[in-house]
């Protein structure tokens, strides 16, 4: 039953979330996955920047979302990692101008926030 539960979510993530999406399975036992997606809403504004956001998909059901970015600048390329520790590692390219990360415990609580990678 709780890999129909699993498939169930996966299906459902994948179809709701937008075309680039990346998921990665978690090796951490109260988490089975996380995905990372670029999304044109964001609840502080009306704009259609694309945002990234992460879902935190849990053994127990529950999903956390996390909105990473939110801002005016055109985000993109979002891609996700989970570290042996449960630590979620988002990185993305803001159009044009440099590579951001940022980086998240397995609660999905902020443990570095945006920071610039690499400039162009």
């Amino acid at each position: 039953m709780r890999r129909l539960k699993f498939v169930s979510i996966l299906v459902l993530t994948v179809l709701v979330l937008s075309s680039s999406m990346q998921v990665v399975q978690s090796q951490i036992t109260d988490v089975y996955f996380a995905a990372v997606y670029e999304m044109e809403w964001s609840p502080s504004d009306e704009s259609t920047d694309p945002e990234v956001w992460v879902s935190i998909h849990r053994s127990d059901g529950t999903v956390t979302n996390i909105q990473v970015t939110d801002t005016s600048e055109d985000e993109s390329d979002p891609s996700i990692a989970i570290a042996p520790n449960g630590n979620i590692i988002v990185a993305w390219e803001v159009v044009g101008l440099s590579v951001y990360y940022a980086v998240y415990d397995r609660w999905g609580n902020i443990i570095k926030t945006p920071t610039v990678l690499s400039s162009q």
